[in-house]
């Protein structure tokens, strides 16, 4: 699994799914925010290699912070190349 995403189902699979208190929000919240800030080195991820972790992790937390650093960068290169 590519790094970036494997750091962001590490963070995720440290808390429960539901039910955080306000100081685990905060927690995860800046556990995130470092997450988003790490340089990956540009690493490709596909969007089928994204379609394929959202399938297998669908009950994890899905934020705008994963959504800004992994998906939107992918469907704009999408987009470029002359995809959907």
């Amino acid at each position: 699994m590519n790094r970036i995403l494997s750091d962001y189902l590490a963070i995720c699979s440290s808390f429960r799914e539901d039910g955080l208190s306000k100081s685990e929000r905060k927690q995860r919240h800046a556990m995130f925010s470092e997450w988003e800030k790490r340089d990956y080195c540009n690493e490709l991820i596909t969007i089928g290699e994204i379609q394929d972790f959202w399938t297998k992790h669908s009950k994890i937390c899905w934020n705008n912070q994963f959504i800004n650093k992994v998906i939107c960068p992918q469907i704009a290169i999408d987009l470029e190349n002359g995809g959907f």
